[in-house]
C-alpha cells in the first residue's frame, strides 16, 4: 500500500466530514506521533504493535532480524530503517562504527537514503512490530481503484469519485471515472485540475482556488470556472490560461458561433465563425433542417469540420448553400461524439434562413424587352434586377435599355427561383415605371 493511501485514511476517512480533496494527502502536513501506529496496524494484517519507544539498537536490530522493518519517527519527518551493520562487520575495522540503512521518503535533495552512522542520527523513536499469531505478518495491498484509470484521462479512478463518491474512492474531485472530460468543456479532467492546481490565471482560476466562480463546482465539473468555457480559456490544453475574461460578465460565459448573415437568398453560400474554443483544433458539425430545438443525446448528423487558428477562433468556412426556402440549425458537436450535449458550454447552435427572391411580372419601363422579369430581394427595396423571364425559352438575351454595362446572357430555368450567381451578373436598375 502506498504512502498517500496511508495519508488518505488518516487525513480524510477517520476525520469525517470531508468535502474536498484538498489536505487529505497530508503532503506538507506531516503526521502526529500518535497516528504513527494506528497506520502502522492499518497498513499491515496479524500485527501488534507497540510505541513510540526510545531509541534503542539492540532492539531494532532484533526486530530486523525477525524480517520486520522498523517505522522510526525524527524531527518533523518519518524514515524506515531496513537494515543495520556492525562495526567491523567487514573487516580491518570497516565500517567503523555501527551502520543503520534507512529507506526515506523525502524527495530530492536532503532525503537520508542509503547507510548512516547510528550515533550521527538525530534523536529518534520507533514503533514495534510483533506477530499477532499464524499467520504472520503481511501487508496490505493497494486497492485497485488506485492503479486503475478507466477513462484514460490521467487521474487514477481512486481520486475519481464522482458524482455518488463510492467507499472505493474516498476523495472529493468532482470528475467521474468514466468519462475523460466531466464537465464537457473540451480539456480533460486533468488538465482542468492542473489549472487551479499550479497556474494562475487572473481572473479566472487563481492557484489552489478550484472554484473561483463561487457557484459550488470544482473546476473539473464547471464547463466555465472563472468565466469563460475552458476550452477557449486553456487555448492549448495544457492547463495554463491564455484569456482572462469577467467573472462577472455572462456575454463571455460560452463558446459562440455565429453565420456571416442570419438570411441568405437561394442558391448563396453559407459561412460561420466562431470564437472562445480550443486552438488548432478541428470540429465536426451538423446541420438540421428546421431548426428544431434539440434535446439531450440527439444525434447530430455528420455536415463536415470546422478548424480553429491559433486564437481559437473559427475564421469564416463554408457550411452550405441555399438549396429551398426553409431555416436551417448548424449544431458544432464540441465532444466529437455525435450528440447532443445540453450542458451549458459545449453545442453551440446557430440558426439560419433561406428565402425565396420576390418575383413580379412587371415590365422594364420601355416596355419592350417581355422576355425580363424585374426581381427585387425584398418589397420595400429599391433596387431591382433585370432577368430572363423564366417562362421564355433559353435564347441570348441583349440587355441595351437600362444597365450600366451591354452583356450577351444565356440561361435555361427549370423553375421561376433565380440563383444568386445569375442575379449577380445583372445590374442594379431602378426602373420609373414598373408596369
Amino acid at each position: 500500500v502506498s504512502q498517500d493511501r496511508i495519508s488518505v485514511r488518516f487525513n480524510l476517512e477517520l476525520t469525517p466530514p470531508h468535502s474536498s480533496p484538498e489536505g487529505d494527502l497530508g503532503h506538507g502536513m506531516g503526521a502526529r506521533v500518535v497516528d504513527h501506529q494506528a497506520a502502522q496496524d492499518w497498513a499491515l494484517y496479524n500485527e501488534v504493535s507497540q510505541g513510540p519507544l526510545v531509541r534503542d539498537y539492540i532492539l531494532v536490530r532484533e526486530q530486523i532480524d525477525r524480517g520486520y522493518p522498523v517505522l522510526v519517527g525524527i524531527p518533523g519527518h518519518s524514515i524506515v530503517i531496513d537494515g543495520y551493520m556492525e562495526a567491523g562487520a567487514l573487516g580491518s575495522s570497516r565500517p567503523g562504527s555501527r551502520m543503520l540503512h534507512i529507506r526515506d521518503p523525502w524527495p530530492g535533495v536532503g532525503n537520508t537514503n542509503g547507510w548512516v552512522i547510528e550515533s550521527a542520527m538525530p534523536a529518534w523513536v520507533w514503533w514495534s512490530i510483533e506477530r499477532a499469531g499464524a499467520p504472520d505478518v503481511s501487508a496490505r495491498m493497494e486497492d485497485v481503484t488506485v492503479a486503475a484509470d478507466s477513462d484514460g484521462d490521467g487521474i487514477v479512478d481512486f481520486d475519481e469519485g464522482a458524482p455518488d463518491y463510492p467507499v472505493d474512492r474516498p476523495r472529493r474531485l468532482h470528475s467521474g471515472h468514466m468519462t475523460p472530460d466531466t464537465d464537457r468543456d473540451d480539456l480533460f479532467d486533468k488538465t482542468d485540475i492542473a489549472v487551479y492546481t499550479f497556474h494562475t490565471c487572473s481572473n479566472n482560476d487563481g492557484l489552489g482556488y478550484p472554484d473561483n466562480d463561487g457557484d459550488g463546482m470544482r473546476g473539473e465539473g464547471d464547463c466555465d470556472n472563472g468565466s469563460l468555457f475552458d476550452g477557449g480559456e486553456n487555448e492549448a490544453a495544457d492547463g495554463t490560461c491564455d484569456h482572462t475574461r469577467n467573472p462577472y460578465t455572462a456575454l463571455d460565459d460560452q463558446i459562440h458561433i455565429a453565420t456571416d448573415k442570419p438570411i441568405y437568398l437561394v442558391g448563396e453560400t453559407v459561412k460561420l465563425t466562431g470564437d472562445f474554443f480550443r486552438a488548432d483544433t478541428t470540429y465536426p458539425y451538423g446541420n438540421i433542417p428546421d431548426c428544431p430545438v434539440l434535446v439531450e443525446g440527439q444525434s447530430i448528423p455528420s455536415g463536415g469540420a470546422l478548424a480553429t487558428n491559433a486564437q481559437g477562433v473559427i475564421p469564416l468556412q463554408t457550411i452550405g448553400t441555399c438549396v429551398g426556402a426553409g431555416t436551417t440549425l448548424t449544431v458544432v458537436d464540441v465532444l466529437r461524439n455525435a450528440h447532443y450535449e445540453s450542458a451549458t458550454c459545449t453545442n453551440p447552435t446557430v440558426c439560419w434562413s433561406c428565402i425565396v427572391p420576390i418575383i413580379t411580372n412587371n415590365l422594364d419601363e420601355a416596355g419592350s424587352e417581355d422576355d425580363l422579369t424585374v426581381v427585387r430581394y425584398h418589397p420595400a427595396s429599391p433596387v431591382w434586377f433585370r432577368v430572363p423571364d423564366f417562362a421564355q425559352p433559353s435564347r441570348p438575351l441583349l440587355v441595351d435599355r437600362c444597365c450600366s454595362d451591354r452583356r450577351v446572357r444565356s440561361y435555361t430555368a427549370d423553375d421561376r427561383r433565380p440563383p444568386a450567381a445569375l442575379l449577380a451578373r445583372w445590374s442594379f436598375a431602378t426602373p420609373t415605371r414598373r408596369g
